[in-house]
């Protein structure tokens, strides 16, 4: 029998780890991830990663532009706070 492309391994937490996350406050999910054998995953995560540079670079310039037309309150604001 051949081996698989990959390595696949099953973690399954003992019942005492299981209870010391949920003391944490946390809970387990279930991650379901694009197979990176698909025809179209290259192309698809091209376009995710463009989307996301173009979004943080637009996003990051509002904020600075935010900054700029508020500099003098903020600056005012921040005098007031250490004298």
């Amino acid at each position: 029998m051949p081996k698989p492309p990959f390595a696949m391994t099953m973690y399954f937490p003992s019942r005492e780890e299981i209870s010391e996350h949920q003391e944490l406050g946390l809970r387990p999910v279930v991650l379901w991830l694009p197979k990176c054998d698909a025809p179209n995953f290259v192309s698809e995560a091209r376009r995710q990663l463009t989307e996301l540079q173009h979004s943080e670079l637009n996003e990051e310039q509002e904020i600075l532009d935010w900054v700029d037309s508020h500099f003098d309150e903020l600056l005012a604001v921040m005098n007031e706070r250490q004298a």
